[in-house]
């Protein structure tokens, strides 16, 4: 039963879930306009400059400032509210390669840390600048690869990474997924999932893990039991290692 807000929240709490609810409508956004161009032979011309910026992922150039300084994002940050806590200094000038756990759903901790460079976020508070690496497929759709390029996000290939790192680059990897957990506990899924940590070992980077704490409580997740068919068909019976909040 959906439950309306109380006529008596604040002006300035409804604005940032308005600003939650255009961030993750934005991309969904994004992927549905294509449609609009794919039924429309009059549009497909609009198509053509991506094929000659296809590269454009590994580089990351087509980053804009301005963009990590939308005051959307500041609004969506001060929602949960999300801020960076550095148990230890990061030097400048060095290559760093952060492995974030857990994914979670759609990872609203990184959207909220790691995208802006409002105060409280990683940029401002280590003063160094940040690339976010996500899955190649996403710079395959037009209009929503425009979108993550103006963050200045790249491909999560080991070329790109390795290319950027060489460049004593800082990268954000967010790895490890978060299957089977619920508001009480994580379940970190590493297996098969250490490339991150051989291509920080190949470039000669420094290897910083960043737990994204609270990621797991931002939805609601049905938890099968152990061994039950259910678990089994969403791959949930493998070797985990739990933690618990």
């Amino acid at each position: 039963m959906v439950q309306l807000a109380p006529l008596n929240v604040p002006l300035a709490r409804r604005i940032q879930v308005l600003c939650v609810l255009l961030m993750v409508a934005l991309p969904i956004s994004l992927i549905a306009l294509n449609f609009v161009f794919v039924f429309n032979p009059l549009l497909w011309g609009l198509y053509i400059p991506y094929l000659y910026d296809y590269d454009a992922s590994k580089e990351g150039s087509k980053r804009w400032n301005w963009v990590r300084h939308w005051n959307i994002l500041k609004q969506f940050r001060d929602f949960f509210p999300a801020k960076v806590i550095l148990e230890e200094p990061l030097e400048k000038n060095k290559s760093y390669l952060l492995g974030g756990h857990p994914h979670g759903v759609i990872s609203m901790s990184v959207w909220a840390n790691f995208l802006s460079s409002h105060a409280g976020s990683f940029e401002d508070v280590t003063g160094i600048p940040l690339r976010l690496a996500t899955l190649k497929e996403n710079f395959k759709v037009p209009f929503l690869r425009e979108l993550i390029l103006s963050f200045g996000i790249i491909d999560a290939s080991r070329e790109t990474l390795e290319f950027n790192l060489n460049k004593k680059s800082c990268l954000f990897v967010n790895d490890w997924k978060c299957r089977g957990s619920d508001k009480e506990h994580i379940n970190l899924v590493p297996q098969r999932r250490k490339g991150f940590v051989r291509v920080a070992l190949r470039t000669g980077s420094a290897l910083v893990p960043v737990f994204n704490y609270g990621e797991n409580e931002i939805y609601t997740q049905k938890s099968f039991a152990e061994g039950s068919r259910l678990r089994y068909k969403n791959g949930l019976n493998t070797r985990q290692d739990k933690f618990s909040q």
